[in-house]
């Protein structure tokens, strides 16, 4: 397995709809599929991040390593009560819009 970083800038920081961060939460997914897949915390891919993956109260997340040979939908979702969003079709060491 090879490693990438995930990075979906709109969604690092965390920010509610007037720009103030949050904290917040992803759940990473299979592409197209309900199955959990597995995020990593070095680019060893040896350690799982737990599901879901947690930010801090200013809406920073952990580096996030995944295997290059996937590709990931993510569930987001902000601790504030704003609808959560799907981001799809996401590779390591790719960033794409939001689809909600």
């Amino acid at each position: 397995m090879a490693a990438g970083l995930l990075i979906i800038p709109q969604f690092m920081p965390a920010r509610n709809l007037a720009g103030a961060s949050v904290a917040a939460e992803m759940v990473f997914y299979l592409a197209d599929t309900s199955d959990l897949e597995p995020t990593y915390t070095d680019n060893t891919l040896a350690v799982a991040h737990p599901s879901p993956l947690q930010s801090d109260a200013s809406g920073y997340f952990p580096v996030i390593w995944a295997d290059t040979s996937k590709v990931f939908d993510v569930g987001f979702a902000k601790d504030n009560g704003e609808p959560p969003l799907t981001v799809t079709g996401v590779s390591p060491g790719t960033s794409l819009t939001a689809a909600s």
